[in-house]
């Protein structure tokens, strides 16, 4: 259940998917457990910030949605593209969804040989009902109706069973083509870059992986063996017709030709209004995936009715579309309807005169309007699932444009018996890829030595969170060099760099699972000695085993992102979770500023616990003057450049310095013994 319930989560919670970016990624069935920071907060200095640079999904959800809106409106308003279906992009798109039908050939091979015998019983069935007419009208003998009789019994039998043949052979081979394609999404979405998941929203990924590959799946299945059947009987009606009668036949010519073209507008026409229907299904879906997500916040603030009205705009926009789609489809069929009639009537009435004549036998004529049937039949259901070919030909140059997005952090190759946990930032500038010329660090140059206790001290938004982002690799920089043990980082294998980390953030993200499963979540082998001495460096050994608490021990649920846990035992167990890959760099992202008083006690004694150990080189984004006091170099950051670099002695004596001012500001509201 863990493992099901951890793919969804992984989508749901964008940033959960930062966690994926720390294990080795050559294990394809687990992924790490460091998430990255979502937000900045940290003690303020008196200096204006810059917006949180941490820029991620979770906190720009909002301003992406609304960007999305005005950019659909916007191509709403613009006059419609000629869209040519055989075009080499859609015939290519066509032939790529297409390939996951032929990995299961077998399948494919008996569901069409099943797909012909049943199209040549049904072809078979007017020119039989043709000849007993005639048997019946020219008072033959009861044998040749009793033989007739037979043939139509066999034709029945044979269609019966190859139309099992065929069921079971499309829609097994839709199942299989929906897992390749559902798996192998999951797979690529989940090893993209963070960069991105700064771009595109958990909902939508979503979307994509559960409805539109059920439209691939339907199209590479079901829709294209109801087309080809259709398409077998057109064919094979359109040859005996000219041979019942060809004069009838070149009637008929009249009436095809119109419906062939309306059958090309249609698809084009059709395939627009699809787009632009899933696109705005799409919208839909992330709105709904992200209220669902913080349903908290929504009925704090009462904010159901509204929520609930804000998505109704989201489906009535799908609607708009939707409608047109229909008035499209009802067009289409009662101009292919008018056409049928017309074209039946048209051979009443001709083929009742060849009647008369001697030309035509009654027999031949019903023989001809049955096939005038299937023909016209066999034009409209073309069309209809055309139209559902086209569609899924539209959703799948969207998914294989997603799954077809380079991964533009390139792993190195380098790695080393152990880290030893030096980390060096030489003239570093960076931009967020999303937020491109705003450099958030500016040539920002420090040294962290093994073993050593640092922290990371400036206001909101002043690139403190981007730094640890990029020890940990989530970005590569602008210019400069980030160093571990004086190689570049982009030497080293970014698995095993990222093996080497640990990393806690402010909000910690749990999966649903038990207490163990997200404890053990980043490693792939560990004894019960592993997990109680990482529950105990992290000080959550005594709850984790307290019965009265937690009657099953490691075994308990912690619900969907940990909500069973309150924020101190969540980011308790984050912290075990970290530890037990035993990392040489630990890195706290404002672990304890969203926590009550005795929760951030609980936490800060585990983190005063592992910076004492100097076991470890240990990065500090905190609030509390205490944890920052005591760390062996405090780096003071603002507006994305280094100000002071110093123990907190050295930098008390700076006047007028950052940290001075840092130091004025918190007096007031701070333990006295904390600043002493």
């Amino acid at each position: 259940m863990f493992e099901k319930n951890r793919k969804i989560d992984l989508i749901q919670n964008s940033s959960n998917i930062q966690y994926i970016k720390m294990r080795n990624q050559s294990d394809q069935d687990r992924y790490s457990t460091i998430s990255q920071s979502t937000n900045e907060n940290t003690l303020e200095l008196p200096i204006q910030g810059q917006d949180d640079d941490s820029y991620t999904t979770e906190k720009a959800n909002q301003k992406e949605l609304d960007q999305d809106i005005l950019k659909h409106d916007k191509k709403d308003k613009e006059p419609p593209k000629r869209v040519n279906i055989f075009a080499q992009k859609h015939r290519k798109n066509l032939m790529r969804f297409l390939q996951y039908s032929w990995e299961n050939k077998k399948f494919l091979i008996f569901g069409n040989i099943g797909l012909v015998v049943t199209s040549a019983c049904q072809i078979s069935l007017p020119y039989l009902t043709g000849r007993m007419v005639d048997v019946i009208s020219t008072d033959k003998s009861s044998e040749d109706l009793t033989w007739l009789a037979l043939a139509f019994v066999t034709l029945g039998v044979f269609s019966a069973i190859f139309s099992f043949v065929r069921g079971y052979s499309f829609n097994i081979l839709g199942e299989k083509v929906m897992l390749k394609l559902r798996s192998e999404l999951f797979d690529k979405f989940v090893q993209k870059d963070v960069e991105f998941y700064d771009v595109n929203k958990s909902g939508e990924l979503m979307s994509r992986i559960t409805s539109d590959t059920a439209i691939v799946q339907s199209a590479a299945s079901d829709s294209l063996s109801i087309l080809l059947r259709n398409i077998i009987q057109f064919i094979g009606s359109f040859i005996i017709l000219w041979i019942i009668s060809y004069e009838l036949t070149m009637i008929l010519f009249i009436i095809v030709p119109p419906l062939i073209i309306g059958i090309a507008v249609f698809i084009r026409l059709f395939k627009k209004y699809s787009k632009l229907y899933q696109d705005k299904l799409a919208l839909g879906n992330s709105f709904a995936n992200e209220a669902f997500g913080n349903i908290r916040v929504v009925k704090s603030f009462a904010r159901e009715q509204k929520e609930s009205q804000n998505f109704y705009k989201y489906m009535q926009d799908a609607y708009v579309y939707g409608e047109k789609k229909s008035l499209l489809h009802g067009s289409f069929l009662g101009i292919v309807t008018l056409l049928g009639e017309g074209a039946i009537l048209c051979v009443l009435w001709y083929g009742g005169k060849l009647v008369l004549e001697g030309k035509l036998t009654t027999g031949q004529l019903s023989s001809f309007i049955l096939y005038t049937i299937t023909l016209s039949t066999g034009l409209l259901a073309v069309g209809g699932i055309s139209n559902q070919i086209i569609t899924a030909v539209g959703v799948s140059e969207k998914l294989f444009e997603m799954m077809d997005v380079e991964i533009s952090i390139k792993s190195g190759v380098k790695t080393k018996n152990s880290l030893e946990g030096n980390i060096s930032f030489e003239n570093v500038t960076f931009e967020y890829p999303t937020k491109k010329n705003v450099d958030v660090l500016k040539n920002v140059n420090f040294e962290v030595k093994q073993g050593q206790v640092v922290a990371l001290v400036g206001s909101s938004g002043s690139g403190k969170s981007s730094t640890v982002s990029l020890i940990q690799r989530f970005y590569d920089v602008k210019q400069g060099l980030i160093k571990l043990d004086n190689i570049d980082i982009k030497q080293y294998n970014i698995n095993w760099v990222r093996e080497q980390i640990g990393y806690v953030s402010q909000e910690p993200t749990l999966f649903s699972g038990t207490l163990k499963e997200n404890i053990v979540y980043g490693v792939n082998s560990y004894t019960q000695q592993d997990i109680d001495k990482a529950l105990e460096m992290a000080n959550a050994k005594q709850f984790v085993y307290d019965t009265t608490i937690f009657p099953d021990g490691l075994n308990t649920l912690v619900g969907e992102r940990g909500v069973k846990l309150s924020g101190g035992q969540k980011q308790r167990i984050a912290i075990a979770r970290a530890l037990i890959k035993n990392p040489r760099i630990l890195i706290f992202d404002e672990a304890t500023s969203a926590l009550d008083a005795e929760s951030e006690y609980q936490v800060q004694k585990a983190i005063d616990n592992l910076m004492v150990h100097g076991q470890k080189t240990i990065i500090v984004i905190a609030h509390r003057l205490s944890t920052i006091k005591t760390a062996d170099t405090i780096i003071v950051i603002q507006d994305g450049e280094v100000k002071e670099i110093g123990n907190h002695k050295q930098l008390l004596s700076i006047k007028d310095g950052f940290y001075t001012k840092l130091i004025q500001r918190q007096i007031s509201g701070a333990d006295e013994l904390d600043l002493q």
